[in-house]
């Protein structure tokens, strides 16, 4: 029996020591929790640990990461305003130069043409319209060849047969004669200038409609339209000078090198030859102009030869 009192307070006293055991361990486990947030005024959070923002600090970090991301494009347009500089100076040079040229020729034409009548004393607005046609057909010619000798006498024979001429003689004809190679002469000087302004500085979509050559002759023909036979010019003309007279387009393989050097000779011949080709085999202006959009589309400058 004592025995047995003996274990029952055995019993007793490891329970409760374990008791304990588990009490001191909650305990232990209670003071290393973190304090429960219970809404009252003492409360942190996160950003009370942070700290408040200095905005001005905030806007001046914000303002440098600004500059960094936009340094490389501001000196690329600087760059650019520069080439932009350089092509207007080159261009008002080549302007200028065209100017003189076409200035002299004036003045030649008029020292050796000294009284010829106008042309609208000679011939009636049907005839000098068909005169000015012929001119801008034919800027290939030199005078007085065999070709443009043919045609002038076509030309008079028609324009005698349908009353264009006001008074037939033979004095008259030789005007009409010396007022064709004038005009003739003034149209190549007067598109050159205005293809090679509509090519400076313009956006391809701009330049590929050559509006102040296209005004221009317009303006010279007295017609509100152009044909497809004058847009063929017009537009073979500024293919022709893109693509080959152009200094900062080199030509590439043989064949474009041969081009190259006709077009450098006598642009003209070149360009009413493919006139030519294109009258013969029907093809519609919109041909050339679309390859002529897509030469601006390539992105190279002009600067004429």
């Amino acid at each position: 029996m004592a025995s047995d009192m003996f274990e029952c307070s055995f019993r007793s006293s490891s329970l409760q020591n374990r008791s304990d055991s588990m009490l001191s361990s909650e305990e232990s486990q209670d003071l290393l929790a973190p304090p429960l947030n219970t809404g009252e005024g003492d409360a942190r959070t996160d950003d009370d640990a942070i700290g408040p923002v200095d905005s001005d600090l905030l806007n001046t970090i914000v303002t440098r990461a600004v500059k960094r991301a936009i340094e490389p494009l501001v000196t690329e347009m600087k760059f650019l305003k520069k080439q932009n500089i350089a092509l207007d100076k080159k261009l008002s040079s080549v302007l200028a130069k065209n100017e003189a040229k076409d200035k002299l020729l004036k003045e030649i034409s008029a020292q050796g043409d000294k009284g010829v009548q106008d042309l609208n004393k000679l011939m009636t607005s049907e005839g000098v319209k068909r005169l000015k046609i012929m001119c801008l057909r034919n800027l290939d010619l030199k005078a007085k060849n065999e070709g443009e000798v043919e045609m002038l006498k076509n030309f008079l024979e028609l324009a005698n047969e349908n009353g264009w001429i006001v008074k037939t003689s033979a004095t008259a004809e030789k005007q009409i004669i010396q007022n064709f190679r004038e005009k003739r002469n003034y149209l190549k000087a007067q598109i050159r200038l205005r293809v090679f302004e509509d090519l400076t500085n313009k956006t391809p979509e701009q330049a590929v409609e050559l509006p102040k050559t296209i005004k221009f002759l317009r303006d010279h023909l007295g017609v509100t339209d152009l044909s497809e036979d004058c847009l063929l010019v017009l537009y073979h003309f500024g293919y022709v000078h893109r693509k080959y007279l152009n200094r900062k387009v080199a030509p590439v393989s043989d064949m474009e090198k041969k081009i190259a050097k006709r077009a450098a000779e006598n642009p003209w011949v070149l360009v009413m030859e493919r006139v030519t080709v294109d009258r013969e085999t029907r093809r519609d202006y919109t041909t050339v102009k679309e390859r002529f959009l897509g030469l601006l589309n390539a992105g190279h400058d002009f600067e004429p030869k």
